[in-house]
């Protein structure tokens, strides 16, 4: 197991039900001759277990998929959403009496355009409390849930904001009441597991014996394997070959790989974890009716109470012929035939280095090969009020303008002016008049001053700089101060170690040198410039393009000195310039690349890797990576690279089947592919998804297969005929190709 890996689990419940709770302490003792017993009542504790009710936050959200907003060809596509809590579906009940197997709550509803055209349903409504009573215009909704959401005090009473949505019978039975005991096949929990690069635990070498140890769920083992053994629980995912280690902090999986030794352990952490509910049916197309797409509505609905026996009798009884549901979330994408996804968007990205195209500058001239090197001539406003146009190039360069490793300012340039002489930086030491053009290059000048006017709105880092450089020029006075009077007091014949009045050192200043770093380091990365200093011509950066650059070290310099050169002080910011470039050089990016494309806000899970070769081999993660607007994103890295790759991660997968007509789904086990059926539908028209059916049919699938161990279908289960929730969500996912882009001299 060397990549990335998901673990499906079935559900989790969370350790208390929703509701109110009292916890008392007591004290029981008795007498000394044990003949009389004694409780006190100590103290009594009073909690309430709340989650999410009426509305799920964005920030809440992991990942959705079709991407909100998006448009393209998603008839093949369950849609899906991954909740950031866990135990969330399972939170609170679809039964009054709380006496579900373990159907969830919630359930994802996918309605589309051409339904609420048809009058079957609503688009969301955003309303109150009030608009759940009954009666409400023939549409029904639970009395007692009504009651339950009127006197919930943790919501704001009737001020608090519900969407819902209207949904006729007919279309609310196919979807749910038709298939009220599968719902619990459309949840299930994903967990990643990623490889434990952080310290020595990637790969283990372990005896027979530890093996079997790890097979009786022997927590002794895990000191061999640098994991913590106190409080640390292990559970068996395969005899002889893979484990589930939950210890207090972290979880891990230990496994064996077949590439490798044997008894060779790889160990891998848990990254993410959360909650996924899929929706039972599939998006569709109308070219005729809807020629743009035709709209969808994923929408997360509250079932609390409906699965009730009492509440369905109770709807067939009055003849209901509308439902109203709760909507804790909602969000929508457009379904058209043309194939608009990720490996096609990926297709019409152009990769190239960060200068102006071609067709802006084949009229420059002279100028040419300053255009080309990035430089871009900007409007100038002299101290004394004339104007004329100057050269400017932000810190991303399309050439080789000098690695991070040495200082390229010069003695001068950081106040130094002779032997122990020093004088105040500024802006006009870092101008550079370039004589064969008639014109200045601000570039440099232009970081110093924006680095002073980025710091000056750093309080903290302000406040740290100045209590630095007092304490560094007290600490070199008192030091000075010291050897005379030692020297003094030797001529006189006296003795004297250190002077009490002197006991400043050098480690006073440690915690405000830490919050200088760190504001040096994050203006290394590039995190607080503006747009318009990085990018000062919008042509840089066309749309659907990839753009790879170096970062001109001497640029970052002059962005720490204007920071640094506040309070004065010039000695003290010499040294301390010196001191931090030898501490951050490292640490800090030289190269990297811009993404511009849609792609950055349809997948904003979107995994770029970057490799030193172009076959995409032995791929790095990059540095650090920041948005720079809605649909351009940075990546930095360290080391310069000659291919860049672009990939969905494992968290990003979605759910669907094979595209054609009718709908098919391949069994893929493995690598390889066992067989494969038509999709089975309760409504073919609506292309509502039979659940029980499909899990039926995944079962016989695997059940009756040569080419699927007997181990594997001891894990199906043979008294239902079926599969479970987190066996159909792993053969219900579907990826989506790498897109690996190959890199110019240039880049």
């Amino acid at each position: 197991m060397s990549e990335d890996q998901l673990q499906f689990i079935d559900y989790r419940k969370p350790q208390l039900e929703m509701g109110d709770y009292t916890f008392t302490t007591s004290h029981r003792y008795s007498s000394p001759d044990g003949l009389e017993q004694y409780s006190d009542t100590l103290e009594e504790l009073s909690i309430r277990v709340r989650c999410e009710r009426v509305a799920i936050n964005a920030e809440d959200i992991y990942a959705q998929y079709p991407p909100k907003g998006e448009t393209g060809e998603y008839s093949d596509t369950i849609p899906h959403i991954a909740l950031k809590k866990p135990s969330l579906p399972w939170a609170r009940s679809a039964y009054s009496d709380g006496g579900e197997d373990y159907e969830p709550w919630l359930f994802l509803m996918l309605i589309n355009q051409a339904d609420i055209d048809q009058g079957l349903a609503t688009a969301p409504v955003a309303g109150s409390i009030a608009d759940f009573r009954q009666p409400i215009d023939g549409v029904y909704f639970p009395t007692n849930q009504y009651n339950s959401l009127a006197t919930d005090d943790s919501l704001s009473g009737h001020e608090q904001v519900m969407s819902y949505i209207d949904v006729d019978i007919g279309l609310f039975k196919d979807m749910v009441v038709k298939q009220k005991l599968e719902l619990k096949k459309l949840a299930h929990i994903r967990r990643r597991f990623v490889p434990d690069t952080v310290s020595d635990k990637v790969v283990v070498t372990i005896s027979d014996k530890e093996v079997g140890l790890l097979d009786l769920m022997q927590t002794s083992v895990l000191d061999l394997l640098h994991i913590p053994s106190a409080s640390s629980k292990i559970a068996v995912v395969k005899e002889g070959m893979s484990w589930l280690v939950k210890t207090v902090e972290e979880d891990y999986m230990l496994e064996f790989d077949d590439t490798l030794a044997s008894n060779n352990l790889s160990c891998f952490r848990l990254l993410r974890e959360s909650s996924v509910l899929i929706a039972n049916r599939f998006a569709q197309t109308d070219t005729e009716c809807y020629p743009q797409g035709m709209r969808h509505y994923s929408l997360l609905v509250s079932l609390e109470n409906y699965l009730d026996e009492t509440i369905l009798a109770e709807m067939d009884d009055q003849k209901v012929k509308r439902v109203r549901l709760l909507v804790t979330y909602h969000w929508w994408f457009s379904c058209i035939k043309n194939p608009i996804n990720f490996s096609a968007r990926c297709k019409q990205l152009d990769v190239d280095s960060l200068r102006l195209p071609v067709d802006k500058i084949a009229d420059a001239g002279s100028l040419r090969a300053r255009l080309e090197s990035g430089l871009t001539g900007m409007s100038h406003k002299f101290r004394l009020g004339d104007h004329s146009v100057s050269w400017y190039r932000g810190p991303l360069a399309p050439c080789d303008v000098g690695g991070a490793s040495k200082i390229h300012l010069s003695d001068e340039q950081r106040g130094r002016t002779g032997d122990d002489q020093y004088e105040a930086t500024d802006a006009d030491k870092l101008l550079v008049y370039m004589e064969e053009d008639g014109m200045f290059n601000i570039s440099h000048a232009a970081a110093y001053e924006l680095g002073r006017f980025l710091s000056l709105s750093k309080p903290g880092f302000m406040q740290a700089l100045m209590n630095y450089k007092r304490k560094k020029e007290r600490y070199v006075r008192l030091n000075t101060d010291e050897e005379y009077r030692k020297e003094s007091a030797l001529a006189a014949g006296i003795t004297i170690k250190q002077l009490p009045y002197a006991k400043l050192n050098k480690d006073t200043s440690s915690k405000e040198r830490s919050v200088i770093e760190r504001w040096l380091f994050d203006l290394a990365h590039l995190n607080s410039i503006p747009s318009w200093y990085l990018l000062p011509d919008n042509h840089l950066l066309p749309r659907r393009t990839i753009r790879v650059f170096n970062i001109d070290a001497q640029w970052v310099q002059s962005l720490w000195l204007g920071a640094i050169s506040l309070g004065g002080r010039p000695k003290s910011t010499y040294q301390l310039f010196s001191d931090m470039h030898n501490t951050l050089k490292e640490k800090i990016p030289s190269h990297g690349m811009i993404l511009r494309s849609d792609v950055v806000w349809s997948y904003p899970q979107l995994d770029a890797k970057f490799s030193s070769d172009t076959q995409a081999s032995n791929e790095k993660d990059f540095l650090i990576e920041h948005r720079l607007a809605h649909d351009a994103q940075v990546y930095l890295a360290k080391e310069p690279f000659k291919s860049v790759s672009l990939a969905l991660p494992l968290e990003s997968l979605h759910y669907g089947v094979d595209m054609g007509d009718p709908l098919n789904k391949s069994v893929v086990q493995g690598v390889n592919t066992v067989d494969k059926f038509a999709v089975p539908f309760y409504d073919s028209n609506r292309k509502i998804i039979n659940v029980g059916v499909l899990c039926s049919l995944f079962y016989s699938t695997l059940d009756g297969s040569d080419e699927v161990s007997e181990d594997y279908k001891k894990t199906l289960d043979s008294n239902t005929s079926s599969i479970s929730p987190a066996q159909l969500g792993r053969y219900l996912i579907e990826g989506e190709p790498k897109a690996i882009y190959k890199l110019g001299e240039n880049g």
